[in-house]
C-alpha cells in the first residue's frame, strides 16, 4: 500500500514552493508590525496587561519560527527546536485563535473545535521534526506529550484572560484532545512528503491560518442548529385533582442538587419555582432558574389535562467558575435557546397520575453529535427535578393512592 499522498494535495499546496528567504523576511516583518498594531489597540482597549504580553509572544513566536524555517529551508542540519519554546509558540497561538473565534466572530463552530486543535498536532509535529526519514516512528510519546503541555497551555492562557471556565474547558478537553492526536497522527504522515517540497516557515504558517480560515467560511454559511425535544415522565401516587395545581407553578424548591453529577455539572442552570400571572392561554408564566427568570406565555390551558408554554428569552445556560476572576463567555447567552415546554396529565385506572414533560429546545455549538448529548443530559435533569418536585408536592399534600402490587 502506497503512503505517498494524493496528486491533488501536491497541485493545492504549490503556492508553498520556491521560497526567497529576503523576501520572506520582509513579508512577515510587516504582517507582524499590523498585526502588532491591531493587537496593541486591543490590549489597550482591554486594559489588561496579559493580552500585551499574550500578543507579543504569539507574534515574536511566529517570526521565529518562520526565520528558523526559513533557516532550515537552506541548511538541513535540522536541528530540533526546545521544547518549552514548541508549547509556548503553540499554546499562545491556538489561544489566539479561541479569542478571535469565540470573541470577534462569536461563532463556536468546526473551525474552533476541531479545526484549532488539529491544528495543535500538526504545529507540533512540524515544529519537532518528528518526520526526518528514520526518526518519526520513535518519537511519538514525545509529540503527544508536547501537543498534551501545548492544550494545558493553551486552557491556562484562557483561564488567565478570563476568556473560558474550567468546566467548559473540561467539557472540550475530550474533543480537543481527539483532534489533537489526529493532528499529530496526519503530520507524522504527510510531512515527509511535505518537507521535501516545501520550506518549514511557509508550512508553519499555512497550518497556522488554516483554522482561522475555516472559521471564516463557516461564519459565511452558517449552519442552522437542529430543534430537539427531550422528554421525561414520573408517576405520582396521587389523583389528578391533587397533581393539577403543581404543575402551573410550584414553590421554591429548597434542596440544591446533590452528588457527583451535580459535581460534574456544577454551575450548570437549574430550576428554582415557577410562578403565574393569572390563567389562561396568554397568561404569564415565569420559571425562574439559578441564572435568571425565564419568561414564558401559555399556549395551551386544559386543566387536569394539559399545558404548554412558549419561551419568551433564555437566561445563561450556566455560571462559569473561573479562579482568576469572573468570566462572561459569550456562549452563556444566546447559544442554548429553549423555544417551549410541554406538560400532559394522564390519570391511571389504579388511581395514580402520569406527567410526562417535554421540551423543544436548540444550541449551536458545533459538532451537534459532541455537544447534543450534554445539552440533552442538561435538559433531562432539568425535566427530572421539575416533576420530583411535582411529585413531592402531590404525595405531601394530596390523597396518597397506592399501587396494586
Amino acid at each position: 500500500m502506497s503512503t505517498q499522498p494524493p496528486s491533488w494535495l501536491d497541485w493545492v499546496l504549490c503556492p508553498l514552493r520556491r521560497p526567497k528567504p529576503g523576501a520572506e523576511v520582509l513579508r512577515w516583518l510587516g504582517l507582524s508590525l499590523i498585526c502588532g498594531l491591531v493587537h496593541a489597540a486591543l490590549a489597550v482597549d482591554l486594559g489588561m496587561l496579559l493580552w500585551g504580553l499574550l500578543w507579543g509572544g504569539i507574534l515574536d513566536g511566529m517570526l521565529w519560527a518562520t526565520l528558523v524555517g526559513i533557516d532550515r529551508a537552506r541548511d538541513e542540519a535540522q536541528q530540533a527546536l526546545p521544547p518549552w519554546f514548541i508549547v509556548v509558540v503553540i499554546s499562545s497561538l491556538s489561544t489566539l485563535l479561541v479569542f478571535l473565534a469565540t470573541n470577534q466572530l462569536r461563532h463556536y463552530g468546526l473551525g474552533l473545535f476541531v479545526g484549532v486543535p488539529l491544528a495543535v498536532g500538526a504545529l507540533v509535529a512540524l515544529m519537532q521534526g518528528s518526520a526526518a526519514p528514520g526518526q518519526g516512528s520513535t518519537r511519538l510519546p514525545r509529540l503527544l506529550g508536547l501537543t498534551l503541555a501545548s492544550l494545558g497551555g493553551s486552557a491556562l492562557w484562557l483561564l488567565l484572560c478570563r476568556i473560558e471556565g474550567v468546566i467548559c474547558l473540561l467539557m472540550a478537553a475530550w474533543l480537543g484532545s481527539l483532534m489533537a492526536l489526529i493532528g499529530v497522527l496526519l503530520a507524522r504522515w504527510l510531512l515527509p512528503w511535505l518537507r521535501r517540497r516545501y520550506p518549514q516557515g511557509r508550512l508553519f504558517c499555512a497550518v497556522a491560518t488554516l483554522p482561522f480560515l475555516a472559521m471564516l467560511a463557516e461564519l459565511a454559511w452558517r449552519p442552522k442548529p437542529p430543534v430537539m425535544v427531550e422528554q421525561s415522565e414520573v408517576l405520582i401516587e396521587a389523583p389528578l385533582q391533587a397533581v393539577w395545581p403543581w404543575v402551573p407553578q410550584f414553590p421554591r424548591i429548597a434542596q440544591e442538587p446533590q452528588g457527583l453529577l451535580a459535581a460534574l455539572t456544577r454551575g450548570v442552570a437549574y430550576p428554582l419555582e415557577a410562578r403565574m400571572e393569572g390563567q389562561g392561554v396568554g397568561a404569564k408564566r415565569f420559571c425562574v432558574l439559578s441564572t435568571g427568570a425565564m419568561p414564558e406565555r401559555i399556549t395551551v390551558w386544559q386543566p387536569e389535562k394539559a399545558l404548554e408554554f412558549e419561551v419568551l428569552s433564555t437566561p445563561p445556560c450556566m455560571e462559569e467558575s473561573n479562579p482568576f476572576g469572573e468570566v462572561h463567555a459569550h456562549h452563556l447567552q444566546g447559544y442554548f435557546q429553549c423555544l417551549r415546554g410541554r406538560f400532559d396529565l394522564e390519570a391511571l385506572p389504579d388511581g395514580r397520575t402520569r406527567v410526562r414533560g417535554r421540551s423543544w429546545f436548540v444550541q449551536d455549538l458545533w459538532p451537534q453529535w459532541y455537544w447534543q448529548p450534554a445539552a440533552r443530559f442538561c435538559v433531562h435533569r432539568v425535566q427530572r427535578r421539575v416533576l420530583d418536585h411535582i411529585k413531592a408536592l402531590a404525595e405531601a399534600q394530596g390523597p396518597r393512592v397506592s399501587s396494586a402490587r
